[in-house]
């Protein structure tokens, strides 16, 4: 993401770019730019810039700034939960891309249709994707490419519970990335470490997970608590409970230090962290502790929303309170478990049958999308997105006119 300082940069490019009369392909690289930089801290104007991003864009006939425009759109519309929404755009991307024959184009339309599908459990179309793109990455011979799509597609093989095909994936990707990207390399080898304790073969993991840790400049926080973490996992898999609690007290401590240095870590990562955490206390067996990881676990947990999270911390906090032979607060947990699984199951249900329902529609017209398409698949598969705040000024409108455009 841009930072503050870039975002001032920008604003102040962009202030000077509105000055002509005449809109120009630079003028949507800075809207594109400006509204990457602002997705994290003010999604709603990323939206308004990005929109008339992609107007300017294909009334310019600049079909590398629509793709980023509509890529910038597909990952809005999923922040904001709306992943039927992001598929159209995306699938939209692809086919400007396909039909300028725009290979790397494709490759970033690509990447957020198999994010799109990931999201919603849909992971056949989402490795499909991946391939795709590894297909392109070889064409191209972009090694690197390659490797995140490998990469990519480990993760969703570990989601889909197939440790092995993870294994394959991120060891391919380690082969790409150690001679070109170190610290992509070093990324892969933490992630071969999880395939293998998955597999059962913790040892193996540890080994190269304390290899990653090595190898790994402390500097870099997030990917060094990363590696903390799955020594901990490791440990844990071997039943030293009380080294895994050292491994994840240190790399919470250092979770710590990064906010202080701007380093923000994911806050589902940190959840996740003392889930495992309390997990290795309740182990030990230090219960009181073990309870005290939870509650930290379920205040970060409920502040974002991790349902998924969430159903494991009050599974865990039942059987603490079941062993403590407290089983009105066990009920009450296993309760809280089950309404927050049933919800899951609505909200997973309801976004997939959404994005089933935009493939249906979209996938006889795919390499032939237009605009006019996009619009109509939009208002059938969800509420339209186009009631957006301007798309065009009436400057620019009038200078296009004036361009026969």
């Amino acid at each position: 993401m841009a930072t503050t300082m870039s975002c001032d940069a920008l604003e102040q490019r962009l202030l000077k770019l509105e000055q002509p009369d005449i809109p120009c392909t630079e003028l949507v690289d800075v809207l594109n730019e400006l509204a990457h930089g602002l997705i994290d801290v003010d999604p709603q104007r990323a939206q308004t810039l990005v929109h008339r991003a992609q107007w300017l864009a294909a009334q310019l006939k600049y079909p590398q700034g629509e793709v980023r425009s509509l890529t910038l759109l597909s990952w809005l519309h999923l922040l904001a939960g709306h992943p039927d929404r992001a598929l159209v755009r995306a699938l939209h991307a692809e086919a400007i891309a396909r039909r300028v024959k725009d290979d790397p184009l494709e490759s970033r339309a690509l990447y957020m249709t198999a994010l799109v599908h990931d999201h919603v459990g849909h992971f056949e179309e989402a490795i499909k994707a991946r391939h795709r793109m590894i297909g392109i990455a070889r064409e191209l011979n972009d090694a690197i490419l390659e490797a995140n799509c490998l990469m990519a597609m480990g993760t969703q093989h570990t989601k889909r519970h197939a440790p092995q095909q993870a294994l394959d994936c991120y060891e391919a990707a380690l082969k790409l990335y150690e001679s070109r990207d170190p610290i992509q390399a070093n990324a892969a080898r933490n992630n071969i470490a999880t395939a293998l304790i998955d597999l059962g073969r913790a040892a193996e993991g540890l080994r190269i997970a304390e290899t990653a840790l090595l190898n790994c400049d402390p500097k870099n926080l997030r990917h060094y608590t990363w590696i903390l973490h799955t020594i901990g996992c490791a440990r844990a898999s071997m039943q030293a409970h009380d080294l895994a609690v050292g491994q994840y007290a240190t790399a919470l401590f250092m979770i710590d230090q990064a906010d202080r240095v701007g380093q923000a870590i994911d806050k589902a990562f940190q959840v996740t962290l003392l889930l495992d955490l309390a997990r290795a206390y309740a182990a030990s067996p230090q219960t009181a502790m073990a309870f005290s990881s939870l509650e930290r676990a379920l205040h970060i947990g409920t502040a974002i929303d991790a349902k998924p999270i969430l159903i494991e911390i009050h599974n865990l906090l039942c059987q603490l309170y079941q062993a403590q032979r407290s089983p009105g607060l066990a009920l009450v947990h296993a309760e809280q478990r089950e309404a927050l699984k049933a919800m899951t199951r609505r909200t997973q249900s309801d976004q997939f049958d959404r994005v089933l329902k935009v493939m249906a529609v979209v996938r006889a017209a795919r390499d032939r999308i237009q605009q006019a398409n996009v619009d109509a698949v939009m208002h059938q598969a969800s509420d339209d997105v186009s009631a957006h705040p301007t798309r065009l000024t009436a400057r620019e409108q009038s200078a296009l006119r004036s361009k026969g455009l």
